[in-house]
C-alpha cells in the first residue's frame, strides 16, 4: 500500500515510516510538511492512502483534510495526531477523515489503521470513540424521524461496515449474497444521507444507531 505521510516533524515522519516499512508491504512514497506544499501535491499525488497530522505550521489540519477530499475524494485520510480532544476528533471526522489515531498507539494499531482505512473502511481508535459517543443522542434510538426503522440485516451490514469489511466478507458474515449486500449498503446510504462508507458510519453512530459494546 503507498503511503503519502504529511507531519512537519522529521525525527516522526522518519519513526513512521521505519514501522510503516517494517513488514515489506506498505511504502511512503510521499512525504509533505506543510498545508500549502500538500496542497500543490494533492493533485498529481499517486498513493492509495493519506496519513496526516492535525498541527501543521502554515495551516489547519483539518481544514487541510477538507481540502483534500475536495481535490482528491479517491484518496482516504487517516488522522494521526498528539491531541485527543472531542474537538479535534469530530473536527477530523466531519472535515472528512475516515480514521483518526493518536501518536501513542501501538505499531499494531497504526497498521490495523492504514489497513482499515486503505481498503475503504472506518477506523476511529479506541482511545478517542468515548468522545464521538458523547456527543450523540440517546444510543437506545434506532429510527429517525421520518423513516422507518432499520431492519435487522441492515443493522448486521452496518456494524461489518463500521469494523471495516468489504462488500465480499460481508457476504460471507451474514451469508448472503454481494447484491444483497450491496442492497442493504444502498438502503443504509440514503437512510443516513451518506457520502461514502466513513461518513456513513460517522453518521450512523451521530444517529445512536452505532454504539459502543
Amino acid at each position: 500500500m503507498r503511503i503519502w505521510l504529511i507531519d512537519d516533524h522529521e525525527l516522526i515522519r522518519e519513526g513512521l515510516r521505519g514501522l510503516i516499512e517494517k513488514n515489506g508491504s506498505h511504502f511512503v512514497v510521499k512525504v509533505t510538511g506543510t498545508v500549502a506544499e500538500s496542497l500543490t501535491a494533492a493533485p498529481a499525488a499517486n498513493c492509495d492512502i493519506v496519513l496526516s497530522d492535525l498541527t501543521l505550521p502554515d495551516g489547519n489540519g483539518i481544514s487541510l483534510i477538507k481540502e483534500l477530499r475536495r481535490i482528491r475524494s479517491d484518496l482516504p485520510v487517516l488522522a494521526l495526531t498528539m491531541h485527543s480532544t472531542q474537538e479535534r476528533v469530530l473536527g477530523a471526522l466531519e472535515a472528512g477523515a475516515s480514521g483518526y489515531l493518536v501518536k501513542s498507539a501501538s505499531e499494531e494499531d497504526l497498521l490495523a489503521a492504514i489497513e482499515t482505512v486503505g481498503n475503504g473502511g472506518t477506523y476511529i481508535h479506541s482511545a478517542v470513540t468515548p468522545f464521538v459517543l458523547q456527543s450523540f443522542r440517546d444510543p437506545n434510538v434506532i429510527a429517525k424521524q421520518g423513516e422507518p426503522p432499520l431492519k435487522e440485516r441492515d443493522l448486521q451490514v452496518l456494524k461489518c461496515l463500521a469494523e471495516g469489511m468489504s462488500n465480499q466478507e460481508i457476504a460471507q458474515e451474514c451469508v448472503v449474497s454481494v447484491s444483497t449486500v450491496k442492497n442493504h449498503v444502498s438502503r443504509l446510504f440514503e437512510y443516513f444521507g451518506a457520502t461514502d462508507r466513513a461518513n456513513l458510519v460517522y453518521e450512523a453512530m451521530k444517529a445512536g444507531t452505532l454504539t459502543q459494546e
